[in-house]
């Protein structure tokens, strides 16, 4: 999962199309967050340099990332990462999304969905497995 996922990012980070940025990243960096509490911003760190590869603005990526990463442990301080709190970590990821980097409604809506979809998928993968 963390193999595919990286690989992931390092294709959206490619792409350039702005509104299909951060549908993979942000959910992944949640998720790694959620993970490793203590530890969570070092990735801000390596997904600062991995968008920073494409644009040359590593600053700008850090900002946004380290940003993003205060937010998230913020909320996990309040809120588990569970299914019945997955749209407030999407509407989270979203307001971020929007205010650092467009406003177009198609965009917004897609980057939703692929929220939904993606949160719910690394919350699946947080459940602990059942022993027979």
């Amino acid at each position: 999962m963390y193999l595919t996922s990286l690989i992931l990012i390092f294709i959206e980070s490619t792409i350039g199309a702005m509104f299909l940025s951060f549908i993979i990243t942000l959910p992944f960096l949640t998720f790694l967050i959620n993970k490793n509490l203590k530890n969570g911003f070092k990735y801000s760190f390596l997904f600062a340099a991995i968008y920073s590869i494409q644009n040359n603005s590593f600053l700008y990526f850090l900002m946004f990332f380290l940003l993003y990463s205060l937010g998230v442990v913020f909320i996990l301080h309040y809120l588990k990462y569970e299914k019945k709190n997955l749209f407030f970590f999407t509407l989270f990821q979203m307001i971020i999304t929007v205010s650092f980097f467009f406003n177009k409604v198609n965009s917004i809506i897609l980057c939703g969905i692929g929220f939904i979809v993606l949160n719910y998928l690394y919350i699946k993968t947080l459940r602990p497995k059942k022993k027979d």
